[in-house]
């Protein structure tokens, strides 16, 4: 499980896209429309869940199917994601890519089938990857159950406090990070790496 955090432009989405690589099997929720350039996208739910039954039915080794919410008002947003969370859930052996994740939960309420992927989502080989603009806005179980959390430059008080609860003095050195720098934290310690680090892409895998 992986979070990515920080301001618009700082590099998440590039980043995100790196680390997605190491799971040949994934589906994205692409809340900003910014995955245009792939080819298995769908903005109807019924279109991208028959994609993908075809790759379950197929048992294809390798795909990339995104989902793209339709602007026009009345939809149901929130029973869309739980249901993509669950068809996921069931899928196994794959990965989840939630694009600003703060647009579907809160710190009062994560869906269902976000909160059952989060907690017993690696028996079944689930991998969730999570990016979001607002760290201060998260629901506190998707942070604590993350083993990979990339923080991005940050500015906004309320978020820099919730950082400041796992990373404590890095937290202000977010402050001035530049684009494309991260402090990455895991359970084992802190440091600072680059994406544009030429070693980066082919070290990211030792991080999975």
């Amino acid at each position: 499980k992986i979070l990515i955090l920080g301001q618009s432009g700082c590099g998440k989405s590039y980043l995100g896209r790196e680390l997605q690589k190491m799971w040949p099997r994934r589906i994205i929720i692409d809340s900003l429309h910014e995955y245009d350039d792939v080819e298995d996208k769908f903005s109807s739910f019924p279109e991208f869940a028959d994609r993908l039954n075809q790759a379950n039915e197929n048992n294809e080794n390798s795909f990339e199917i995104v989902f793209q919410f339709p602007p026009e008002p009345g939809i149901e947003k929130k029973k869309i994601f739980d249901e993509i969370l669950r068809l996921g859930f069931y899928f196994s052996n794959i990965q989840i890519v939630i694009e600003e994740i703060q647009l579907f939960t809160n710190p009062h309420n994560c869906p269902h089938w976000l909160e059952t992927a989060l907690m017993t989502g690696r028996h079944r080989n689930v991998s969730l990857l999570f990016t979001t603009q607002r760290p201060g806005l998260l629901n506190k179980n998707i942070a604590s159950q993350c083993q990979h959390i990339f923080c991005g430059r940050i500015n906004e008080k309320n978020d820099l406090a919730y950082v400041s609860s796992f990373l404590f003095e890095n937290s202000k050195k977010l402050l001035n990070l530049k684009n494309r720098n991260f402090i990455y934290f895991n359970p084992t310690g802190v440091q600072l790496i680059s994406t544009e680090n030429s070693d980066f892409t082919q070290n990211s895998k030792g991080r999975k």
